[in-house]
């Protein structure tokens, strides 16, 4: 049986990172792999304790898969000394590994790394999966990733309870609300665990630039985009000029009509078909 270690974490603006890690090492059990997953934070590894494992598992690992926010050189180079392959998820740092699978070219891996690019490489939960295609459905899922520093979801709910709309703003585990809800007009969920269900739900939503706007093109919703980082807003941007969003910036929100909606939701759909993390498992084998 092949030996798969993956060794993720999470960023400033969410956790993105080890919930596709974590998909990815899901599906490579039901292949037959022996996975580990180290998750490198603490804070990591207090919302996802059951994945978390010892870095000694690295010396037995058949493939190191590298999906980290930062850069992932210290684990490049451990993992060719112990003879393992290596494969980088929108990889950063200087070192190369044996292949980089990025949705997008980043510009963050050596220029010489073998490479698969494409929203088609977009890892996508498996309960986002079972629930795809959405199309359709009511009101509007307000989700600006794990952490939404800037409060930009409570913004946009505001706003667009303003404009007569039925809000439901989604909060991740890391995002700081203000603690009254004294005023508020609209749903507020804090970390539910029925969260794909809200979002298959939805008619159309407001998402961050990663993981959360890309598992709502899979359920074939229509959003817009408020990026937290430069390469959300790069991501969104080129997403955009393929119509598969209704928006990129907070300047931009306002109620779509139903043909925009329905427009922008199929072109999501094409584009991301939650088959991402097969078609990894695919470029991996060949790897091995």
């Amino acid at each position: 049986m092949k030996a798969v270690h993956i060794i993720c974490d999470g960023g400033a603006h969410g956790l993105g990172h080890i919930s596709r890690s974590i998909t990815c090492a899901n599906q490579l059990r039901k292949h037959g792999y022996l996975v580990s997953v180290s998750i490198l934070s603490q804070e990591g590894r207090k919302l996802f304790p059951s994945d978390c494992s010892s870095l000694s598992s690295l010396d037995q690992a058949d493939i190191v898969i590298i999906d980290l926010p930062y850069s992932g050189d210290e684990w490049v180079e451990a993992g060719k000394q112990n003879g393992s392959r290596v494969l980088g998820l929108d990889y950063v740092g200087e070192l190369s590994p044996d292949l980089v699978i990025s949705i997008h070219d980043r510009g963050t891996a050596p220029e010489i790394t073998p490479a698969c690019i494409g929203l088609e490489y977009a890892i996508i939960r498996e309960d986002i999966v079972a629930r795809s295609p959405a199309i359709g459905g009511f009101g509007v899922v307000v989700m600006v990733g794990g952490a939404d520093i800037a409060r930009l979801g409570e913004a946009a709910a505001c706003k667009l309870t303003g404009f007569g709309q039925n809000v439901s703003l989604i909060e991740g585990p890391l995002t700081r609300s203000a603690k009254s809800s004294k005023g508020r007009s609209y749903n507020r969920y804090q970390h539910p665990e029925n969260v794909a269900e809200l979002m298959a739900e939805c008619k159309w939503g407001v998402t961050n630039g990663g993981t959360t706007m890309l598992e709502m093109m899979c359920l074939g919703k229509a959003c817009f985009v408020l990026p937290q980082t430069r390469q959300e807003a790069r991501l969104a941007g080129l997403i955009m000029q393929q119509g598969a969003l209704l928006g990129v910036g907070f300047e931009q929100l306002y109620v779509p009509t139903d043909e925009e909606i329905k427009s922008v939701s199929v072109r999501a759909r094409e584009l991301v078909d939650g088959k991402g993390s097969e078609r990894i498992i695919e470029a991996m084998e060949l790897l091995l």
